[in-house]
């Protein structure tokens, strides 16, 4: 079977929605089907895979022309699938619906939920009704399915199938040696933007260092709002207890080696890093927003610790409460893990096949 995943960016550090495409391209490929990857732009920076990647050219007319350019593609390699990753690569799978000879059938998953992008309410029908013509619709979460019903005005809420998650591979990641060793290292991993909100770290350094605590914050990542936390971190004169370490390419050591991870994010699709540690067996603590979140439902069911949203009290508290090894966080790390364990790209490219009826 000839399967097809459509993204917009086929570059390493594009981020979860990269890995988990790739998980699942390597095991179709495994199971003896031939899978590649298809890029609406090369951005440059793109790295050798162990599969395919196939990238579309500049086409006039915008969508129009990209969607012409890749039934044409999909036409000559005898595509039986495609799937399309996130809002725009979702639209341009439904104009495919409307061209003649498009046998082959259109999975959309969708990724996006912090920022649709889209303010009309006839907009939003319009793209419901395209998302409706595709085979399937699929979200990355309970909340992302939510979102994308409510945001489109969906009769039908889309499956839920989680991000696939090779543990194995995060396991040897993590096996590298880094020279640094932390006492107490809390670790936080992602953009430096605002809906990661990277500050709570910062004004938890403060109080954990106010209440006697030792410790070790690590921010790894990169992003617009770096000056801004580099400025607090001397300003409140944290130099020697906070860490900016920036993108680094295998953040993996970092998470093994840390006595937490913590998650500040405002709301994710997913929460990819969270699995991340789970894998590797390290709490994770996290704000609980009112509006939900991918990453909350991972940590519910007794996988995490969830604390009110931007409480600094409460954060610091639970924190503390980990770094003494209270006895519920062994519980914690368990379940996590094993729940992980289910995660396997087999079990998700099952899921995504059964979706649409299998092959």
């Amino acid at each position: 079977m000839n399967i097809f995943f459509l993204t917009n960016d086929a570059r390493n550090t594009a981020g979860g929605a990269f890995f988990s495409q790739k998980a699942l391209i390597e095991e179709l490929n495994r199971q003896g089907h031939k899978a590649a990857m298809i890029a609406t732009k090369e951005r440059g920076g793109e790295k050798e895979q162990g599969f395919e990647v196939i990238f579309l050219k500049r086409a006039l007319f915008s969508d129009l022309g990209r969607a012409l350019q890749l039934a044409k593609l999909l036409r000559e390699r005898k595509a039986d699938l495609l799937v399309a990753n996130m809002n725009p690569q979702i639209f341009l799978a439904a104009l495919l619906t409307f061209l003649p000879f498009q046998r082959y059938k259109k999975i959309g998953i969708f990724r996006m939920v912090y920022y649709i992008g889209y303010r009309s309410t006839f907009i939003k029908k319009i793209i419901g009704a395209l998302f409706g013509r595709l085979d399937a619709l699929v979200a990355i979460s309970d909340y992302a399915a939510n979102v994308c019903q409510k945001t489109f005005y969906l009769k039908q809420k889309p499956a839920v199938i989680y991000n696939a998650f090779d543990i194995e591979d995060i396991k040897r990641k993590a096996a590298e040696s880094i020279q640094e060793r932390f006492e107490n290292a809390i670790v936080n991993v992602g953009r430096l933007v605002d809906i990661k909100r990277q500050h709570h770290m910062i004004d938890l350094a403060e109080d954990l260092l106010r209440a006697g605590v030792a410790f070790k914050v690590i921010i790894i990542g990169e992003g617009r709002k770096r000056e801004d936390l580099e400025r607090a971190v001397r300003e409140r004169k944290l130099e020697e207890h906070v860490l900016l370490l920036g993108r680094i390419d295998n953040p993996f050591p970092y998470i093994k080696a840390a006595k937490l991870l913590i998650v500040t994010s405002e709301s994710e699709g997913f929460g990819r890093v969270v699995l991340e540690a789970f894998a590797l067996r390290v709490p994770v603590a996290a704000f609980c927003s009112n509006g939900g979140s991918g990453h909350i439902e991972l940590l519910e069911g007794g996988r995490g610790f969830l604390v009110e949203d931007q409480n600094r009290t409460a954060l610091c508290e639970t924190v503390s409460r980990i770094l003494d090894d209270d006895p519920s966080v062994q519980d914690a790390v368990e379940n996590a893990y094993n729940f992980a364990l289910t995660l396997t790209p087999k079990a998700q490219v099952d899921k995504l096949l059964r979706s649409i009826g299998g092959f």
